[in-house]
């Protein structure tokens, strides 16, 4: 419908400017701004948890528990499960069931790899700086080891 309305839109603008293209895109442009684009566009949690885990090579589970009903409205529980991170949802469908708990799940493990990403950079500075040092510290001693024999025996 929203393409049909655009399309109107930019056909009146094309007859009263006299053909002229040129006017209707300058025109239509800020209209479609706002629009939703590919990379604007949220991905759907179940695709990015199952690219997340086939990245790391994390084991993905799905289980379906009996439906249960409360205040007259059955209910389906979905556990969903990757690495060691287990996330339980209840809605009115499977569909959903499976996205909130995947979307659950997807949140704590990018939280997670964030942690692991930071604690890698933490440990990493202290463990260039050590090596750092012992090199200084091997090419002192062969400086030292090498004048003292060159010192020691008079060419």
């Amino acid at each position: 419908m929203l393409a049909d309305v655009i399309e109107s839109i930019a056909g009146a603008i094309f007859v009263d400017s006299g053909y002229k293209k040129e006017i209707v895109f300058e025109s239509i442009k800020p209209l479609l701004k706002p629009l939703v684009t590919p990379e604007r566009a949220k991905r759907h949690p179940i695709s990015e948890l199952q690219e997340l885990c086939q990245k790391n090579q994390y084991k993905l589970t799905e289980h379906e528990h009996p439906s249960v009903r409360e205040n007259d409205e059955t209910l389906f529980k979905i556990e969903v499960k990757a690495n060691r991170i287990t996330r339980t949802a209840k809605a009115s469908n499977k569909d959903t069931a499976r996205k909130m708990a995947s979307k659950e799940v997807l949140k704590e493990l990018q939280v997670t790899e964030s942690k692991l990403s930071m604690n890698r950079t933490r440990f990493l500075f202290p463990l260039l700086c050590a090596v750092f040092l012992f090199c200084w510290f091997v090419d002192e001693m062969i400086f030292h080891v090498v004048s003292y024999f060159l010192n020691s025996f008079k060419f």
